[in-house]
């Protein structure tokens, strides 16, 4: 299975989304097939955010926490070059997140949005 090669973070509205969807469209880029799954951030523990709700769905349910169901979001990688999530939740908590990262490929490229 497909991990990322790079990781987008950022902060809220600094463009991460828009961002997202020029790099989906580039042939040589698998992107993670939902943004913001943040697993590096909640990797083995769910999220447990009060009251957090986005467009009436739980926010903590967005999250994915365990890697199988993160690599499954990049089974449809197969012969891109690079290959990335946008995930800007991992620069508010970057000691912990960069660790996990690094934990899975120490040559992961952050870009900063």
């Amino acid at each position: 299975m497909s991990m990322p090669n790079f990781v987008v973070i950022g902060a809220a509205k600094s463009g991460t989304s828009s961002l997202y969807y020029y790099l989906q469209q580039h042939p040589d880029i698998g992107m993670c097939q939902i943004k913001e799954p943040n697993f590096f951030t909640f990797e083995g523990c769910p999220s447990d955010f009060v009251r957090a709700t986005y467009d009436f769905v739980d926010i903590n349910d967005l999250h994915v926490s365990t890697l199988e169901k993160y690599q499954h979001l990049f089974s449809h990688i197969t012969t891109e070059k690079a290959v990335g999530d946008v995930s800007p939740m991992y620069m508010f908590r970057a000691k912990h997140t960069a660790g996990f990262i690094q934990h899975y490929n120490a040559d992961t490229m952050l870009i900063q949005c």
